[in-house]
């Protein structure tokens, strides 16, 4: 899965950088940044449930 999220990162920037694609930086870099915050959210959430 991490695999395939790092393609579609690297896709996007290929194509933001080559003027394909008009999207804003953090939708080019969602394929980075919405998994690791949904962890940080899981992570936060889970030690909150332990305490």
């Amino acid at each position: 899965m991490e695999l395939l999220l790092g393609l579609f990162a690297l896709l996007f920037v290929a194509l933001k950088l080559t003027g394909h694609i008009k999207w804003s930086w953090p939708l080019v870099l969602a394929p980075i940044w919405v998994p690791l915050s949904l962890a940080v959210m899981a992570g936060v959430l889970l030690g909150a449930a332990s305490v």
